[in-house]
């Protein structure tokens, strides 16, 4: 017997609420610490779900007002006054969700706020479609309102544009920096100096070279320096296993090949390793070989970012990231051109340095090159003619292009060492 219609209806009432718990802590913190975060958007209340956050966010405009905000005392006082400390869940709290972002970075809120947009827009949709439930189950309300509601739920509270007032002060801000950019070194003295400092945060970096061709071995010491350097790397390997990694790292960092000991170890290379893997322990480096999937490498970088525990993102390589949400019908291209796009965003709204890897085709091209160029700010491509080992500098925004850079690959130590061109 066939179910009865109703029998597939879902209970909208009885589902979970939607809701983004990490965003919500996250975006208040910052906005907590930043009184620009108040001066740049608007924040109705409507964006939380947890009452607390909405108590917050109202002492947190109280506190904008007086000129205070920015201050944890000036913001538990005001709560204070308001007998509504304990109904955020006392001093303790309030201190949690102040230090819950440890950059306080605007860049940052942006992408929070964003989430916070799209769960309430899933709320005030899961609302109406309540409301409307009842009365189409009995044929009867217009479908026609409901669609409307729908429509004018998609397209509320959009991301908010820059106004030029805003362009023009970053702009001024940048010209008064007296700090350049941070940049993250390659190890490459010549490669450092052609791209002023090495990857840089808000940047996409490709390094492209051919099958076994020192891609995964410039990806590993970029991390290497990075951790050296004090700086928080996420590496994604989406063809290695993590070991295989590490092992690559910890040969990058000593200089000789990682082998049991039964092969022979000298005790001078077993204590560079105990070293380097003391140094990688203590270190805030992150591999994950778990995952091929947009959707959780992009959740796990946003993730550590929250934390402050990313600075440089590597994905080790471009062509096998998955993109559930494409359609069947999308070419390769197509594909590849939205992984770039995404990584570009990504390194652009996080303010981390994003680095990834590509392969060259049979003529020696990036593969998809006009969507992976297009993205990218800079293309790196190592190639291995007769008379010895380069980098060329394929693109470098806002630098030189066609610079070459000799180098020596070592496959057995994982590194790219500088080369005298000379015979």
């Amino acid at each position: 017997m066939k179910p009865k219609p109703q029998d597939n209806v879902i209970d909208l009432a009885t589902a979970a609420t939607p809701h983004n718990e990490q965003a919500e802590t996250a975006a208040m913190s910052i906005i907590l610490q930043n009184p620009k975060a108040l001066e740049r958007w608007t924040w109705p209340e409507s964006l939380f779900f947890s009452q607390p956050n909405r108590i917050l966010l109202a002492a947190a405009k109280r506190c904008h007002e007086a000129g205070a905000l920015g201050d944890y005392f000036a913001v538990v006082a005001e709560l204070q006054r308001k007998n509504e400390l304990d109904a955020v869940g006392g001093d303790a709290r309030v201190m949690d969700v102040f230090t819950a972002s440890a950059s306080g970075s605007i860049e940052l809120l942006h992408h929070f706020r964003a989430l916070l947009v799209e769960a309430a827009r899933y709320r005030s949709a899961l609302a109406v479609a309540t409301e409307a439930a009842e009365s189409f189950r009995r044929g009867e309300g217009s479908v026609v309102d409901v669609a409307d509601a729908l429509a004018g739920i998609a397209t509320s509270d959009s991301a908010p544009e820059q106004t030029l007032g805003d362009v023009i002060r970053e702009l001024v801000d940048d010209l008064e920096r007296k700090e350049p950019p941070e940049a993250f070194s390659t190890g490459l003295r010549l490669l450092d100096q052609a791209t002023d400092g090495g990857p840089k945060r808000g940047e996409l970096t490709t390094v492209a070279a051919e099958t076994s061709g020192g891609k995964s071995i410039l990806l590993a010491q970029l991390a290497v320096r990075a951790i050296q350097d004090g700086h928080a790397v996420a590496f994604f390997s989406l063809e290695m296993p993590a070991k295989s990694v590490v092992k690559r790292m910890i040969s990058n960092m000593t200089g000789a090949a990682v082998r049991p000991v039964r092969d022979g170890v000298m005790q001078k290379e077993l204590a560079a390793f105990t070293s380097a893997v003391g140094a990688l322990q203590r270190s805030r480096l992150h591999v994950v070989s778990d995952s091929t999937d947009w959707e959780a490498i992009e959740g796990k970088v946003r993730e550590l970012v929250a934390h402050g525990e990313c600075d440089v993102a590597i994905v080790d390589y471009l062509q096998l990231v998955h993109l559930r949400e494409m359609a069947r019908n999308e070419t390769r291209e197509q594909l590849v051109s939205e992984v770039a796009r995404r990584l570009k965003s990504l390194a652009l709204n996080l303010n981390i340095a994003v680095i990834t890897a590509s392969q060259l085709n049979e003529e020696g091209k990036l593969r998809e090159s006009r969507s992976i160029g297009h993205h990218s700010d800079h293309v790196w491509t190592i190639r291995h003619p007769n008379d010895g080992s380069v980098l060329s500098l394929d693109k470098n925004r806002n630098g030189e292009r066609g610079v070459v850079v000799p180098v020596l690959m070592s496959g057995s130590t994982s590194q790219l060492l500088p080369r005298d061109p000379r015979p």
